[in-house]
């Protein structure tokens, strides 16, 4: 047998591996990794880009129990977009006290559910006032009392709601109770809210541009919306009248005086009943003045708009309340996508002239699409779409955005606005734009070079072939196929250098 030619013949068949080897990881070299799902890009990753439309959506009704944020879609259905609670707030959720509609708010007096103080056909007046029933906000019944609107110095006049039955057990233990929107009050105004016993005497809130909110006994010294007291009664001072014994027992009324000046008050509560404190959340709050929140309070008796860490967080009257007008922190960024057709991220190793970037193997080329929903029962306030710069300015070859994109595919779109000068400067967050339409479609689109463990971190875990529906690029990149690429090879080396060695060549 010829051994140098059977030789020759096994050299020649490697060499021929060797090619398919070599053209096999240039075809591969050529190849993409492709996500297009935006729930498998791993966010967390320093080298992925999360821009985000950061807002205050007002809502019209927020049910408790739903989402915080969902909302009512036009067509009555409840709609879950693609947004999260902005985190970086520690009190994300705004509320206003007479803005929300309880159960409990008409629940007094209690002897009989078909009688409430909110119900003006229940009030008797004097001369120059008047009760009539309103609304704080939409489906939040309340209280009307007005003068009528030439009061004067020295003119007073009564409202009063008379209980049928008395309360009289624990007197000193209930608390009064108002929530109220003060919607006129002059300057020389004074209003009072008393809680008389069987004997005349009282306790009492007042309504007054000359006392301050800081006491306890103040409800409001202006007009607004949402103030709030709650105080026990037995740590009120009383006010006796002549004759009376100078306890406080038996209530038997509430009354609403004005003197003194023309005012016009809503109130949404009225109570003297209950035992303890309706809880509207907790708040975080800077306890030390080191700029953080580090602190949590029970808010109970806020003015006007207040900031919580979240509906869940008020106390269990609320359990089933709706809330008029709820505002809350959110941003709709490219974490929260969960449409394919919202994001498109794909890896290449042909970066042209590859000593540009030197030791980075991969150029990704990502896109998303972000928006505000439009929708009747939601408005918008402060938004703006932002992002973080991740990297080196001079590993991006593109930053661009468009709006009014609708569902337009992302390689069909050509009304890209070059925004790669705001990315000069790693870590810094820029503003890419602050006029944003509820409704119009916004894309982004980067281009920049990564590494092959940048790469990997895309999606979490370096995920191997095949699981986005594409080979990953870079046949050094994807060692399991090489290894079987190599295998191959070494074993063919294996034989012919065996064949020399049996051979005794």
């Amino acid at each position: 047998m010829n051994y140098d030619t059977l030789f020759s013949k096994r050299a020649a068949a490697l060499a021929m591996v060797v090619l398919l080897v070599v053209s096999a990881g240039g075809a591969v070299a050529q190849a993409s990794m492709t996500i297009n799902d935006p729930g498998e890009v791993n966010y967390e990753s320093d080298a992925v880009h999360n821009p985000g439309i950061g807002v205050t959506l007002e809502k019209d009704t927020h049910q408790v129990g739903w989402g915080l944020t969902q909302y009512e879609g036009n067509s009555g259905e409840l709609v879950t977009p693609d947004a999260r609670v902005n985190d970086s707030e520690a009190n994300p959720v705004g509320v206003t006290a007479t803005d929300i509609n309880f159960s409990d708010a008409g629940a007094f007096p209690r002897y009989n559910e078909t009688h409430s103080a909110l119900d003006a056909s229940e009030w008797s007046t004097t001369t120059g006032v008047s009760v009539a029933d309103t609304t704080t906000a939409p489906n939040v019944d309340a209280l009307n009392v007005a003068t009528n609107g030439s009061f004067a110095d020295g003119d007073s006049a009564t409202a009063t709601y008379a209980l049928s039955q008395s309360i009289d057990s624990d007197e000193a233990k209930r608390s009064l109770q108002l929530f109220a929107d003060v919607n006129t009050l002059d300057a020389g105004a004074h209003v009072e809210i008393r809680v008389v016993d069987e004997d005349s005497d009282y306790k009492t809130a007042v309504i007054d541009p000359d006392n301050s909110t800081d006491a306890d006994h103040v409800l409001a010294n202006a007009t607004g919306e949402g103030y709030v007291l709650q105080h026990q009664l037995g740590e009120m001072s009383t006010t006796t009248v002549s004759g009376s014994d100078g306890t406080f027992d038996n209530i038997q009324s509430v009354e609403i005086v004005v003197e003194d000046g023309d005012a016009d008050v809503s109130l949404s509560v009225i109570n003297s009943e209950k035992l303890g404190e309706y809880t509207l959340g907790e708040q975080r709050y800077d306890s030390d003045d080191d700029g953080e929140e580090d602190e949590t309070r029970t808010i109970t008796e806020p003015t006007g708009q207040f900031w919580i860490t979240g509906v869940d967080t008020m106390g269990d009257t609320f359990s089933n309340a709706d809330i008029a007008g709820m505002e809350i922190a959110m941003i709709f960024d490219a974490s929260s996508l969960d449409q394919e057709m919202d994001a498109h991220i794909e890896f290449t190793d042909d970066r042209g002239d590859s000593g540009v970037y030197p030791g980075f193997q991969f150029i990704v080329d990502s896109y998303y699409r972000l928006s505000l929903p439009s929708a009747y029962d939601v408005s918008y306030s402060n938004a703006e779409l932002t992002d973080e710069v991740e990297l080196p300015s001079s590993r991006y070859q593109t930053v661009e955005y468009a709006e009014g994109v609708s569902d337009t595919e992302f390689d069909e779109i050509s009304s890209w606005s070059s925004v790669k000068s705001s990315y000069d400067s790693q870590g810094d967050e820029v503003t890419l734009d602050s006029t944003i339409q509820p409704g119009t479609e916004i894309a982004l689109h980067y281009e920049y070079v990564v590494t092959g463990s940048e790469k990997d971190s895309f999606t979490g875990g370096g995920a191997g072939p095949g699981q986005f529906g594409q080979e990953s690029g870079g046949w050094l990149s994807n060692i399991p196929i090489v290894g079987q690429w190599l295998a191959g090879l070494m074993a063919v080396v294996g034989s012919v250098i065996g064949g020399k060695w049996a051979m005794g060549k």
